[in-house]
This record gives structure tokens, C-alpha cells and sequence, in this order.
């Protein structure tokens, strides 16, 4: 199952790339997100592993993950993987202007085991379903980075005392 999803910001491409880059700012971003931690990180982060934990319905499931790619302010890339699925998360920022960014993430869901015959049957209501997630995903991560953006800005153009 594959899907894209992009939005433009209002915030300059390097504060959107730090704030993805940043694994505090994920449980921000995903409210079923209640672990996540470096487990190890190189210097060049490409390599770099980490652990997610999220919760659905009182369900705790564990995903682990790696950094496949990480080019500062263009691109970020991970593979998570966990029991029922695997997930490969791509993100590339564009550049629209000194303060403004398109950010899109393709992503790319490999189901294992019976969850193969589930995305075989279900494939479209569950990607209606993640579609929804995304949206509301995207949304929260843009008014983080904008807001953040405006802080930025403000601390750049206070007098200084």
C-alpha cells in the first residue's frame, strides 16, 4: 500500500527539516506515538536506529526503525518494522521561497503474515483510513512548524538588550 501526501508551509526549509529530524517532536505530530527513542545514532544519522512504540485500542505495538537517508534540508528517509507490517517513510522538502516550504511524504506499507489477505480485501478502506490519519497528521505538524517558524523570527528581529 503506497501513498502520498504534501503540504505547503509557511517557514523556511531548514526549520521544517529540524523539526521532522527532531524524534522529540513525533508525539507531537502522531497522538498514538507513546515511545520513541534513539536506540543508536551516527554521526552522519544515516544508519542511526530507533524504537517506536504506539498504542491503538489499549494495544501496545513496537516498531523498530532505521535512517536511510538524510540529507539536511532536502530529504529524510526511514524502514520501520514490526510484527504486522513493514514501512518505508520518505520525505523531501521543497524550497518555494525564503520562508516557504512544500513538504511531501511517500510512504509505502508492506503487510506481513494474514495482514497480506487483510490489505488484499480491506486495502482501500484502510487506505481512506490512513489518507484521514495523514491529513490530520499533516495539519498538526504544520501549525507546529509554522508557530514555530513565527518564534523564530520574532527572537531574529527583538532588539537586543
Amino acid at each position: 500500500m503506497e501513498n502520498t501526501f504534501s503540504t505547503e508551509m509557511q517557514a523556511p526549509r531548514q526549520v521544517v527539516f529540524d523539526f521532522i529530524d527532531d524524534e522529540d517532536n513525533l508525539k507531537d505530530i502522531v497522538p498514538n506515538l507513546v515511545h520513541a527513542e534513539v536506540t543508536h545514532e551516527t554521526p552522519e544519522k544515516v544508519g542511526s536506529t530507533f524504537l517506536h512504540v504506539y498504542e491503538e485500542k489499549g494495544r501496545k505495538m513496537k516498531m523498530t526503525g532505521v535512517v536511510t537517508e538524510h540529507r539536511s534540508p532536502e530529504r529524510l528517509a526511514v524502514k520501520l518494522d514490526g510484527a504486522f507490517f513493514g514501512l518505508e517513510v520518505v520525505y523531501t522538502l521543497e524550497e518555494l521561497g525564503p520562508n516557504s516550504t512544500r513538504i511531501e511524504q511517500y510512504s509505502k506499507a508492506r503487510f506481513k503474515h494474514i495482514f497480506k489477505l487483510m490489505g488484499l480485501f480491506f486495502g482501500k478502506k484502510m487506505e481512506a483510513e490512513g489518507q484521514k490519519v495523514q491529513e490530520e497528521n499533516f495539519a498538526r505538524m504544520k501549525t507546529l512548524i509554522e508557530a514555530k517558524a513565527v518564534e523564530a523570527k520574532a527572537v531574529e528581529t527583538s532588539p537586543a538588550d
